[in-house]
């Protein structure tokens, strides 16, 4: 969380308290907030931490409902949630009309907070970039996953091929990066490696040169860069003016996907390397797989795809009977 995200929270109103276990049953509707409820799911993160559904025990007749979060206030409980794609606030037991005044309250603040998160969200991206351009180049690891596989169900042989062509030499600077530090003993990395301005950059060539030189690559993934790489840019450049065919792609595509898989291996190695030597910059909460690891990571993953788009991620709730609506498009379940 970036200076201006950390300005926003603390300007929320300070009364709501986050309630930790379930409270007693009752109560009803009080207020509608006009804001779609992934962004204000967002927004409630981002001000009281992160989300845990205090139903998870639960199983579910229908699916109207995907989360739920708990205030304490002064007179009582307010729960915020959403409802076949809209937001709603309810109270908890007795609905008084001290109550309902601070439901009237909180969803204005929220309605209010919703008209400036979007924009400060975007600057501190920004300033992520500068100030820590490995978060937004590993984020790009999840986006890229993201796009290959919708390439491959689409077909998209020449989408494809670039993404591969990228995700390669991720891996390869990556790879780079984590056998220094094992060899320095060190947590430091080459800002140039994972962020490019203006004009000064490193070539893929000079990636595939270093990569050798770390041994994080054999001679013969050597070669089989040069030749995937000639092929790229023959595709990428020269499809009008070469005996390239589109047929041609499949078999390519097929040699990329093996050198990906095997970097990716190489790279996995050398994060747990340097989480069993304590050495360089992994930690073990790093390529820890539990479920609060996957909702960051899928937290992550489309804000190198669309970050205007807003999306809640949360645990996928059991149902009893086939659900009627089904996963939303601004919600992402995740299986417990």
């Amino acid at each position: 969380m970036y200076g201006h995200t950390k300005r926003f929270a603390r300007a929320f109103p300070k009364h709501y308290k986050v309630v930790k276990e379930l409270p007693p049953s009752g109560g009803s509707l009080v207020e509608k907030v006009s804001v779609k409820p992934a962004l204000i799911f967002e927004i409630l993160e981002v001000v009281f931490g992160p989300y845990d559904d205090l139903f998870k025990d639960f199983k579910w007749v229908d699916d109207k409902v995907t989360w739920h979060r708990f205030f304490e206030t002064d007179h009582g409980i307010l729960c915020v949630y959403d409802f076949k794609g809209g937001t709603s606030i309810a109270g908890t037991g007795e609905i008084t009309e001290a109550l309902k005044t601070e439901a009237r309250e909180f969803k204005d603040a929220l309605e209010k907070a919703s008209t400036k998160y979007p924009k400060i969200r975007e600057r501190d991206l920004r300033e992520e970039l500068h100030q820590d351009p490995l978060r937004n180049f590993l984020r790009t690891f999840l986006a890229t996953n993201v796009l290959l596989l919708k390439a491959r169900e689409d077909g998209s042989l020449l989408e494809g091929l670039v993404l591969y062509a990228s995700t390669i030499d991720a891996h390869l600077r990556y790879g780079i990066i984590l056998s220094k530090q094992l060899r320095d003993k060190s947590p430091n990395y080459e800002k140039s490696m994972v962020f490019q301005s203006g004009k000064t950059y490193i070539s893929e060539r000079a990636i595939h040169q270093k990569a050798l030189d770390e041994k994080f690559i054999s001679k013969k993934q050597f070669a089989e860069l040069s030749t995937l790489y000639e092929f790229r840019n023959k595709a990428v450049h020269r499809y009008f003016i070469s005996d390239l065919q589109y047929k041609d792609l499949p078999k390519y595509l097929e040699r990329f996907e093996r050198l990906r898989s095997s970097t990716l291996e190489r790279i996995v190695k050398l994060e747990h390397r340097q989480v069993k030597k304590g050495v360089g910059m992994i930690k073990a909460k790093d390529i820890a797989t539990d479920s609060l690891s996957r909702k960051v990571a899928y937290s992550q993953e489309h804000l190198k795809i669309d970050s205007s788009l807003d999306i809640a991620v949360v645990p996928k709730r059991k149902h009893v009977f086939p659900r009627e609506y089904g996963p939303r498009k601004d919600v992402k379940e995740i299986e417990e």
